[in-house]
């Protein structure tokens, strides 16, 4: 069962780690990037999700 979610789960833990890491440049997250990070987190991981693999 985690075969048909791992796509999408490494490309949404990628991915908001990528954006909490550019949030991390002035060595501080405020409540904005947060939110921030968990949208791109959310909406890569949906897009992912959504497209279907190429048989």
């Amino acid at each position: 069962m985690f075969t048909t979610y791992a796509k999408a789960t490494v490309s949404g833990i990628v991915a908001g780690l990528g954006s909490i890491s550019v949030a991390l440049v002035d060595n501080s997250i405020v409540a904005g990037e947060w939110v921030a990070a968990a949208i791109v987190t959310l909406t890569t991981f949906s897009a992912v999700w959504g497209t279907p693999n190429r048989p």
